[in-house]
C-alpha cells in the first residue's frame, strides 16, 4: 500500500494493510493504492496499482 501521510510525516509510507488500516480509517493517513493485483479486503475503497496499469509491481 502506498500512503500519503499528514502533519509533517515523510512524503510517502509503504506499509501492509493490517497495521495501517486504523490510521487510514481515522484520517491520519491517506491511502492512495494497494500494491497487490487486487484490492485489499481491509482497504476495499483503495484501488490496486495493477488497476492503474502498474501490473508488475513487486516489493
Amino acid at each position: 500500500m502506498v500512503l500519503r501521510p499528514f502533519n509533517g510525516w515523510p512524503g510517502f509510507v509503504f506499509g501492509t494493510a493490517a497495521p495501517v488500516s486504523p490510521h487510514t480509517t481515522s484520517g491520519q493517513l491517506r491511502g492512495l493504492a494497494v500494491t497487490g493485483s487486487r484490492c485489499s479486503v481491509l482497504l476495499a475503497d483503495l484501488p490496486a496499482m495493477a488497476e492503474g496499469g502498474l501490473r508488475d509491481v513487486r516489493w
